[in-house]
């Protein structure tokens, strides 16, 4: 084959090997928003059911006060007080409910009032009332789900994660909804329903983000308020808690955090309760009870949460701060066994961990999240540590007798090697990518170029066989890893590690990796990618840095001589 010839045919494969995964990527986002859209008509079908639950469709409370009497609009049976085993007839204009504060007897007549109201025919009937219902509850999820699809894509692109998100608003709506049937008490329903949407925003803060938590519990709030027939001064109550949870509650370091959320989101709701109550000309005691129930809401949701954190972390596959900081301890099994058995090797993911932190903390990403994930991204090593370059002892390479492909392999293995640790462990699934993408599809260029002199006249090996088999960095901490390991590396051979020559380097590097593609799948800028250079060159420069020789005492070189 002629030269030219082989250069176009590579650069055709070059180009197939970039459009296929990216033809791949959209055939992935189309099946996930087809799944959404049918788990969110499933969830509209389903959401609509519970707000069906006991047929009772009246908006009015026990204990709420009355400023006229309430008129039954159609004739009804209700079962007498006195004698629950006989009925009493109320016919179609008596009074069932008296001016000031409803009572349990009243109550019954209004749920039995509401009930024959909708049966009968009254508004258009039931099919009227189901459908009303539905038109409701179906223009709430098609604005979440484009809220979702904006602010949270990735919900939409797994459909573990939708189904489980889905779950979760649905459960906290049927929530307040039994609380409404089984608890007359307009308190009791108040503090469920808060408590609910406490928790969604709580959990959405912590899985998703604050802005997403924080318009996603408003969504649900406005659920809530239809499950219990309460009124919008409620749901201005609802979304004060939720507004609370999602600008105080950006991540979990400490067990204290979610405490310390749960009492400012007691206190805000305890205030919005007054001031709503005062708006609606309640009694002194009425007020004091509904803030009561608000508030110990908050301090609810943050003791359940508390319990139920490392539960939604498995079931939402995330892992919160608090987490990775256990995970960093270098005390756990897994690193002290990198330590002691592949000791170049675990200083090496130190190193790397305290450049992959700063770089992600400057660009604004999860530096946390980067400095764990660079800690257990080479354990794939520890199986055999003497073939790599940092653990090795002496001038001479156990690959020095290998043939190149037999060295490939055994580099290419401490990627899946270190994934079926991972699995072993049982370190935090968000821990994985590292491990698996922090030499995406990177040619081994060492051994390819051995391969090729070693071909001689023959064809040389394709680059294909000698690249890493990915994926490639899906977030911008995984593709921050893969550029601090690779100047970290590079730095090192460096006889000379001046300033300048480091800036050279991790600039070559960063536009080699750029050309490569290896970056095209994440969402790092060209802006952010030159504040990463910039952290890496000063990072690299603090580690490297000359250092002064101090000159030998005259005694000591009298006693040599």
């Amino acid at each position: 084959m002629w030269p030219f010839r082989r250069k176009q045919t590579r650069r055709i494969e070059a180009v197939r090997n970039r459009t296929e995964p990216r033809h791949r990527l959209y055939e992935l986002r189309a099946s996930g928003l087809l799944t959404a859209m049918v788990i969110g008509l499933a969830f509209v079908a389903a959401a609509t059911g519970v707000l069906l639950i006991g047929g009772r469709g009246t908006t009015h409370q026990l204990g709420e006060q009355l400023n006229q009497p309430l008129i039954a609009r159609v004739s009804f049976d209700v079962a007498d007080p006195d004698r629950p085993d006989r009925l009493v007839h109320v016919n179609k204009g008596d009074p069932i409910a008296n001016v000031g504060t409803i009572e349990e007897t009243e109550m019954a007549a209004i749920h039995a009032e509401s009930e024959e109201f909708i049966r009968t025919g009254g508004a258009g009937g039931l099919a009227l009332h189901v459908a009303g219902l539905a038109c409701i509850v179906l223009l709430i999820t098609a604005g979440l789900g484009i809220y979702t699809s904006r602010y949270s894509r990735k919900i939409i692109r797994q459909p573990s994660n939708t189904i489980a998100f889905a779950a979760l608003l649905l459960l906290a709506v049927l929530t307040a909804r039994v609380a409404m049937l089984i608890a007359w008490q307009v308190e009791v329903q108040m503090f469920a329903a808060a408590t609910a949407v406490v928790l969604v925003a709580m959990v959405l803060s912590i899985l998703y983000g604050q802005r997403f938590a924080l318009g996603t519990s408003w969504f649900t709030a406005i659920l809530i308020v239809l499950a219990c027939r309460q009124d919008y001064l409620f749901l201005l109550v609802l979304m004060a808690g939720a507004a609370a949870v999602s600008m105080t509650l950006s991540e979990i370091r400490t067990r204290s955090k979610l405490l310390f959320v749960g009492a400012i989101t007691a206190a805000v709701m305890a205030v919005a309760a007054i001031g709503t109550d005062c708006i609606d000309g309640g009694l002194v005691a009425t007020i004091a009870w509904r803030m009561i129930s608000v508030a110990s809401a908050g301090i609810a949701a943050a003791l359940i949460m508390q319990g139920a954190l490392p539960l939604i972390e498995r079931i939402f596959g995330v892992a919160t701060a608090m987490t990775l900081l256990e995970q960093s301890d270098v005390s756990r099994p897994l690193l002290r066994r990198l330590a002691t058995e592949a000791p170049g090797t675990f200083n090496h993911s130190l190193l790397l961990g305290s450049m992959a932190e700063a770089a992600a903390d400057a660009i604004g990403a999860n530096g946390l999240l980067a400095r764990v994930g660079a800690y257990y991204h080479d354990i794939g090593k520890i199986n055999k540590p003497s073939y790599f370059v940092e653990n090795q002892e002496g001038s001479l390479s156990r690959h020095a007798k290998l043939s190149p492909a037999m060295s490939l392999l055994i580099i290419l293995g401490h990627v899946k090697d270190g994934l079926e640790m991972a699995h072993e462990y049982g370190l935090a699934k968000v821990i994985w990518p590292f491990i698996a993408e922090h030499h995406g599809t990177t040619l081994v260029e060492y051994f390819y170029h051995a391969a090729t002199q070693k071909a001689a006249d023959q064809e040389p090996p394709p680059e294909a066989q000698f690249r890493y088999p990915g994926p490639k960095p899906q977030s911008k901490e995984t593709a921050i890893l893969m550029l601090c390991d690779s100047v970290e590396g590079a730095t090192r051979a460096l006889e000379e590690p001046t300033p300048g020559r480091i800036e050279d380097l991790v600039h070559q590097i960063a536009r080699k990796k750029l050309h490569d593609g290896q970056l095209d799948e994440c969402t790092l800028t060209l802006r952010e990618l030159h504040i990463v250079e910039q952290s890496l060159i000063k990072s690299l420069w603090g580690f490297y840095h000359g250092r002064i020789a101090y000159p030998s005492s005259p005694e000591r070189e009298t006693r040599t001589a």
